[in-house]
């Protein structure tokens, strides 16, 4: 079993000494024999968090953890900390080949997951464009078998097919504009292509150059 007290005083391989809102002894990770981690927060002023594979920043008690979990304690500014479970075993703390190749297996990932969501919008935007057709056409039948004997029965359904038409269009144009999921998507999963160093959001570019503009932290 392995146990890295996490902190400004703590035994982990990196220096934390300078991170202001960073306990001394601010959290916990104990890696069993077994190969189970667990993050637990020593009770810090100012919390330890962790990104979720949903992207979402949630905080942390005591919880089962993966090595490339990213654990951020207190928060993400200069006096916070943020770094990959995995950066607790390596020996050189400059080192972060493991974690951008890690990165690169993420955005592959990510890339494919957001394709697939891409085509399922794009595809349910498609039948909605010609639901007020379809409907319509419907409506315009129906009425036409209702009001059969009179003779005002064209400009009826004209009135009618106009009205629908216009109301779904409406309610479907609401929709597609209340819809934020891609975007929802695209932003949590940003918190998870970020540098391993310093936490600075990573492009495209960079994630292939496996490397960070802001902090030169690289492969």
């Amino acid at each position: 079993m392995r146990v890295y007290n996490i902190g400004r005083k703590g035994n982990q391989n990196f220096p934390l000494d300078k991170k202001e809102k960073v306990n001394d002894i601010h959290a916990r990770l104990v890696i069993s024999d077994d190969g189970v981690w667990t993050l637990e927060d020593l009770g810090s002023l100012n919390g330890t968090y962790i990104i979720t594979e949903n992207g979402e920043q949630v905080e942390v008690r005591k919880k089962q953890i993966t090595e490339y979990t990213r654990i951020i304690l207190a928060d993400t500014s200069v006096m916070g900390s943020s770094f990959f479970a995995h950066h607790l075993l390596e020996q050189d703390p400059d080192d972060y080949r493991k974690e951008f190749r890690h990165l690169v297996e993420q955005y592959e990932r990510i890339s494919r997951q957001k394709g697939e969501m891409e085509e399922r919008i794009k595809q349910r935007r498609m039948v909605l464009s010609i639901l007020p057709a379809v409907t319509s056409s419907a409506l315009g039948v129906s009425a036409r078998l209702v009001f059969s004997n009179s003779s005002n029965i064209v400009y009826i359904i004209i009135g009618m097919m106009s009205g629908v038409t216009a109301l779904l269009n409406m309610l479907i144009t609401w929709y597609n504009n209340r819809d934020k999921s891609l975007k929802v998507f695209s932003m949590r999963m940003q918190n998870l292509l970020v540098c391993p160093r310093c936490g600075f959001p990573l492009t495209d570019y960079n994630l292939q150059a496996q490397q960070c503009p802001a902090c030169k932290a690289h492969a």
